[in-house]
């Protein structure tokens, strides 16, 4: 049979073996393939989504490492600190957050409802804020752990039309940078991935925005001339997780896109 060209993960180094991982946006895209890569490196992996139907589904793709499938609106303080109680109620910890969802839309500054605005921001920023808040008390008493929060290459360098999404990743390398600050002393490690293009529902709702396809973003955009696959974002996550001299870092795995 031949080898997952996307399992980055070494099959026989399971660096995570016995942490516990939540994962939010793990329904697809991103998220699943951060999931997959977390639970490929030995870690049981919280899937959790706005769409529990999909969060279900990314669990049952993870087999034994699966730890459960929950329903979180990350942009709800409420809807946060539910998830957080329902995993620590099941006697599971929280070792590893990986804050994957986000959403995207387009409108020139001019043009742009204010509701859009706060729309992407509250996912995207605020979504990040709230889950890591909610973790920190976890990570606190056991005296250990690591947060990667999904950013951009949008979040080092602003695009026109999409100024609050590249503002929304802006603010999460800011937050990383801030919060790595304020937890390093509790033994917790805080970075950030920025993906460049990842062929997934947002980059298609991109394409069509602009009348762009896949490849002509990567020919235009990015220096090695493939997308980037969703799982290579999770390999990412994993090297922030397992290496402990990181932290207040946000990589770029775009494909050579920014050089920030």
């Amino acid at each position: 049979m031949a080898a997952d060209p996307f399992a980055f993960s070494s099959p026989w180094a399971r660096p995570l073996q016995g942490r516990t991982a939540l994962v939010t946006g793990a329904g697809r895209g991103i998220g699943k393939g951060v999931a997959q890569e977390l639970a490929a490196a030995g870690a049981q992996v919280i899937a959790a989504d706005l769409n529990l139907e999909s969060a279900r589904q990314t669990a049952a793709s993870l087999g034994d490492a699966a730890a459960a499938a929950l329903a979180v609106d990350v942009a709800d303080a409420g809807s946060v600190e539910r998830l957080v109680r329902s995993v620590t109620e099941a006697g599971l910890g929280i070792d590893i957050l990986a804050s994957v969802a986000g959403v995207i839309s387009f409108g020139t500054v001019a043009d742009l409802p204010v509701a859009d605005w706060d729309h992407v921001m509250a996912v995207n920023a605020r979504g990040v804020f709230l889950v890591s808040q909610a973790v920190l008390p976890v990570m606190m008493q056991a005296g250990a752990g690591s947060i990667v929060s999904i950013s951009s290459a949008a979040g080092k360098d602003g695009v026109a039309g999409g100024s609050h999404y590249s503002s929304s990743k802006f603010a999460v390398i800011g937050f990383t940078q801030s919060l790595a600050k304020e937890v390093a002393e509790f033994g917790i490690r805080v970075n950030a991935v920025c993906p460049g293009v990842v062929p997934t529902q947002m980059i298609a709702d991109v394409g069509a925005a602009w009348d762009m396809s896949t490849d002509q973003m990567v020919a235009e955009w990015q220096l090695i001339k493939r997308p980037q696959q969703a799982r290579e974002i999770g390999a990412a996550v994993v090297f922030l997780t397992v290496m402990t001299s990181m932290t207040g870092q946000s990589i770029n795995v775009d494909g050579g896109s920014v050089f920030h």
